[in-house]
Formats: C-alpha cells, structure tokens, sequence
C-alpha cells in the first residue's frame, strides 16, 4: 500500500494523514474487499494502519465545534480526518480479516469513545430543543442591551432514568438559535459510521459494558428531533446488538421501553420510518427498533413455511421476548398514571405501526407481537388487572 506518510515517523502535527490519503486508503480497502482480497494482507501491516488511524483520531478527542464554527477552518477539518479514520478502522473490522488478534480492546474502546463524544456533543446538542431554548433566551438577553459577553445560567435540569435521579448545571455561552452547516454535515459523516458499526458487532466481540454503552447511544438518538439518517442507522446497531450478544436482550428490551414515553406520539416527528411498499405508508422509528430486535432473536421468521420447519421451533424465541416486552408495559401501567404518562397513547401507536406491518413479507415478527399482546391483555396483567 503506496501512500505520502511514512510508518515509522512520530506525528504530532494535525496533518498526520491528509485527507487525500484516508481517500486512498479507503479506495484501497473498497477494492480489497470487492474482490475479496481482504484475507490476503499482512497481519503486521494490518496493525500499523490501525496503530496510524488510531493516532489520527486521537487528534480530535474532546474537540468540541462552536456555533460560527467554518467548514473550512482547522479545527472542523481535524474532526472531519478523525471520523474518517474511525470509519476506515471499522471497515477494516468488518471486512473480515482473520488477524482478530489486531483489535485491541483499547483501540475499540477508542473507536466508541470518539463516536460516541461527537454524536453527544457535537451533533445531538445542537439538535437538542433544550439547548435551542437556552440559545434563544439568551439571544432576548443579548438584543435588550444586556451585553454580548453574557453567559445564560439555567437553572439545574432534572433527568429521569428509571428511579434515579440526576441534575446538571447547563452554562451555555451566546450562540444562535439556528443550527450551523458543521453539525448537519457531522451527522451525516456519523450516521455512515454507525452503519459500519453494526456490521462490526457481527464481527468482533465487544465488551459488556461497551455493548450497553453502545446501546444507550443509539437509542437515545431516538429523543433527538431532525436525526433521521443517524436514526436509521442506530436502529440497524442496537438490532445487530441484540442478535448476537444474547444476554442483553432483555436490558436493551428494556432500554426501548423507557424510551417510548420520551418519544412525541403525534405529528410529523412521530413516523419517519419508511416502509417501502408505499412512500404514503411509515411507522415509528421506535417500533422498527422493536421489531428488527426481536425479528432477530432466533431463525429467520420468513423461512418457516419455505423450509417446513415447526413453527413453534422458529418463533420460539420471537413469543418469548414479545411477551417480555408487552409483561414489562403493563406491569408499568399504574405507575406510568402516576406520572401523567399517556401510555394508553403509546400502546395505541404501537399496535397501529403493527397493522401497518402486517401482511408485509418483511416484517413476519409483526403477527407475533400482536399475537403476544393479545395473550398478554387476557392474562392477569390485561383486562383481568386490578
């Protein structure tokens, strides 16, 4: 692999790898792998452009964009290099080279990190209404007269996570209510790499306490309004997730339900996922989490009429964590009342998104789901509750 840097050489300059070189790294690994060339490579050469990339990376950790932050400029360019270089460790990953022994938990852990730092800041809070709110406040505050070095102090924010509790100060300094070209441009830059991710985690086993991590980034993607691509993509993560890390299934269940009360349950925002039958026809993207999840629990559902296999062997599984799901909601019922959460509306939703899936070859898990429902609604926990 010819490229303008050389291995051996200390970097310490932003311009570790320029971005014609990631372009012709990653034309090189496309090709590689097109032709299915990937098992071929040395596993020590394999090792020095991960050990590179990594360094590149490291450039842009903690690097936060600002509000009049220009696509051109030197900080913005860095992050773009860093990402790049993120994505091009994950195609290495997923490509399915054999030298395993070359992905080191530290340089995974280095991978999600990265990610996970420029989605949470530099792309989920400029999308963040809050955060929007403060800036339009603050901007009242700069137009009264009141100066232009002000600092909005808000009061301490109350977050809600099952029965914990936990408060942040948020000082935010003078920034406009309208959100810069930077950010859109990160998410798209983001929204790519977290479909590499998915495909990595059928590749690569990950810790237990990086897959969580992972989970909770993608799905709380799902509270950020105007997220559509990183949205897509996170679903195909947390469904790739629950595959193939069985253990976590009931938690990540989990996590999907504490999410749904959070999510708007009517407008434009509530059904972004298109279903390819008819353009007028979406579900939320919630539900599509839901049912890729637990379409991925056990053998594929579509093939038990082709294969003539017993259908209790195939939807076994798809039954069990149906049932786990619809148990743990109406389990909730009562204390969702409590809490003014409109979960009559929530489940509502739900089953209509179930309707709408039901008869399409692509979502065979959706009778089951209803199936389960309906089991579930006759059991002590439905209509029979005190």
């Amino acid at each position: 692999m010819k490229t303008s840097f050389d291995l051996q050489k200390k970097y310490s300059s932003v311009e570790l790898l320029l971005t014609g070189d990631l372009r012709e790294i990653q034309s090189i690994l496309s090709r590689l792998i097109k032709c299915g060339a990937v098992q071929r490579l040395y596993p020590q050469k394999v090792a020095e452009l991960l050990s590179i990339l990594s360094e590149q990376m490291k450039l842009a950790e903690r690097m936060k964009i600002q509000q009049n932050e220009d696509t051109g400029g030197a900080k913005f360019q860095c992050i773009i290099r860093a990402l790049a270089a993120l994505e091009l460790s994950l195609q290495i990953m997923a490509a399915g080279f054999t030298g395993v022994h070359n992905y080191r938990e530290d340089l995974i852990v280095e991978l999600v990190d990265l990610l996970k730092f420029h989605l949470t800041q530099n792309v989920y809070a400029w999308f963040d209404p809050t955060r929007l709110q403060i800036y339009k406040v603050n901007a009242v505050a700069v137009n009264s007269g009141e100066g232009n070095d002000i600092v909005a102090q808000m009061p301490p924010c109350e977050l809600t996570s099952g029965t914990s509790k936990r408060k942040i100060d948020v000082t935010v300094s003078h920034a406009p209510p309208t959100i810069s070209q930077v950010p859109l441009m990160l998410s798209d830059i983001l929204s790519a790499i977290l479909l590499e991710l998915s495909k990595v985690l059928r590749c690569i086993c990950f810790s237990d306490a990086l897959i969580l991590q992972i989970v909770d980034l993608c799905i709380s993607s799902l509270a950020v309004e105007e997220m559509y691509l990183i949205q897509l993509n996170a679903v195909e993560v947390v469904a790739a997730a629950f595959e193939c890390y069985p253990k976590h299934r009931g938690c990540i269940l989990d996590r999907i339900l504490v999410t749904f009360p959070k999510l708007p349950s009517n407008g434009r925002q509530s059904r972004r996922f298109m279903l390819p039958h008819d353009e007028n026809l979406s579900i939320q993207i919630v539900t599509a989490m839901l049912m890729k999840c637990i379409q991925g629990s056990g053998p594929p559902l579509a093939n038990t009429i082709a294969k003539n296999v017993s259908a209790a062997t195939n939807y076994a599984a798809a039954f069990h964590w149906s049932h786990h799901f619809w148990k743990q909601l109406l389990i909730g019922w009562q204390s969702a009342r409590a809490q003014e959460i409109d979960i009559k509306a929530m489940l509502q939703n739900t089953v209509q998104d179930l309707l709408t899936t039901l008869n399409m070859p692509e979502w065979p898990v959706a009778s089951v789901i209803l199936q389960s429902l309906c089991a579930q609604l006759l059991s002590g926990l439905g209509m029979n509750s005190p």
